[in-house]
């Protein structure tokens, strides 16, 4: 059985954060991506179709990125409510 060092109010700090990080990420890509599909109304040379591909190919890559830090943070809750039941028994048996 692993030890847990940092307390629920640390974990949740770092939650938080990630959590942050994660809507800012998401709300950028969608704004670059956005942007970018607005480009083809000036945009008008051969150059435009293959830019449309590398930014939807960053923009899935980014996508991915998101999902693994929603993982990151609903691990990270997980842990955090199992050191909360670890503190809680532990008080009970006056530790």
């Amino acid at each position: 059985m692993s030890h847990i060092s940092l307390s629920p109010a640390e974990l949740e700090s770092i939650i938080t954060k990630i959590s942050s990080f994660k809507q800012n990420f998401e709300t950028d890509i969608k704004k670059i991506k956005s942007y970018s599909e607005g480009l083809s109304q000036s945009w008008k040379d051969p150059q435009y179709p293959i830019f449309k591909g590398e930014i939807n190919s960053f923009y899935n890559v980014c996508h991915n990125q998101i999902e693994t830090l929603h993982r990151l943070e609903s691990n990270l809750r997980s842990l955090k409510k199992q050191s909360e039941e670890a503190i809680k028994i532990a008080k009970q048996f006056g530790r």
